[in-house]
């Protein structure tokens, strides 16, 4: 799975305002220094530390001088980090784990079957539960499961698998997000709805997409 990204950051404008090094800074290098935190939000937390490339990241010429830019990051072992990036997508991490657990035991007590137990169990007596292994901590069958226990029609079925198989495809980190997700669906008057609204905002996700 691949490193959790942001979608949101935390921003505090007096601390940031009020910070001794930005307060000295010209427009240019603060525009520089919030570009270089961004992509490294986007890139996992680390980047080559390569200043031709980081110039193109940051939108400046070979003129500019990065020396007090470069002063809020950290460079070890070929590579720049930044603190308050790092301990962002630590948190973030931390947030997806327990998505995951709370995820399973919501499943665990909506389905009233162990973690181990078959998605035909799950499902009620004559229902297929082929192609779906038991659970092991795979955030993916977990997922496939979720969606079953929002109890869909055969038409509702068909679109939820389809949009399990194209979350998994577009982007795995989806499928953990989807686990968010079909959790909340659980709590609303229409879940499957929900579902699929909040899929469709998040994703940009259509029932046009056709995934084989």
């Amino acid at each position: 799975m691949p490193k959790p990204k942001v979608k949101y950051v935390q921003l505090e404008p007096t601390a940031f305002l009020s910070d001794s090094v930005v307060q000295i800074m010209t427009a240019e290098e603060v525009g520089v220094y919030c570009l270089l935190c961004f992509n490294l939000y986007d890139s996992g937390g680390k980047l080559k530390y390569d200043l031709d490339i980081i110039r193109r990241l940051c939108k400046v010429n070979g003129d500019f001088d990065f020396k007090l830019v470069l002063s809020k990051f950290q460079v070890r072992r070929g590579f720049i980090y930044h603190k308050r990036v790092t301990e962002e997508l630590r948190k973030a991490q931390v947030k997806r784990d327990s998505a995951v657990k709370a995820a399973k035991a919501k499943w665990d007590k909506v389905c009233g079957r162990n973690a181990d137990a078959s998605p035909a169990q799950c499902q009620g007596k004559g229902r297929e539960g082929k192609g779906i292994q038991s659970f092991k901590g795979d955030a993916l069958e977990l997922c496939k499961r979720m969606t079953q226990c929002l109890k869909p029609t055969k038409q509702d079925a068909q679109t939820l698998a389809g949009i399990v198989r194209y979350l998994e495809q577009k982007n795995p980190q989806y499928i953990i997000d989807a686990l968010e997700w079909l959790a909340i669906a659980k709590t609303k008057r229409i879940p499957i709805a929900y579902f699929i609204k909040t899929v469709q905002r998040e994703t940009g996700w259509s029932h046009r997409e056709v995934v084989i």
